[in-house]
């Protein structure tokens, strides 16, 4: 089974500098040949990324369901007879720059029981400073 890392904060962070901070062009006053790279800064008050993150976070989709009501659709052991591959989703954003992933939540075992999650969603998040 493949593992994936997911960094929230940073995506969301690059998603809110994408949608928000405008970087112009600076002219030089560099005679003709020498290097040119200028570096744009732009200062984000706490008011500012927190406003932002906070729209992005109104766009948070997460489910998560580990659970099918038909007997070994994806397991053939009888432990998790009802276990369910690739049920949980997290969304983020408005396209064309939206993050979509799918992945799987193995049930929980402590014998005698497995312990499924059957459509857990998100009904809230919010950032403060």
């Amino acid at each position: 089974m493949k593992t994936k890392t997911y960094l929230i904060p940073l995506v969301a962070l690059a998603l809110i500098v994408s949608s928000f901070v405008n970087i112009t062009k600076v002219k030089s006053s560099l005679p003709a040949g020498e290097n040119k790279h200028k570096k744009a800064t732009t200062t984000i008050t706490a008011r500012q990324w927190q406003s932002a993150l906070n729209l992005q976070l109104l766009t948070l989709k997460i489910r998560i369901n580990n659970f099918t009501n038909v007997d070994f659709q994806d397991t053939s052991s009888n432990t998790f007879r009802w276990y369910k591959r690739n049920g949980c989703f997290f969304k983020m954003g408005i396209a064309p720059n939206n993050i979509e992933e799918t992945f799987t939540f193995l049930p929980l075992r402590r014998d005698p029981m497995t312990i499924y999650i059957q459509n857990l969603n998100k009904s809230r998040a919010t950032a403060s400073a």
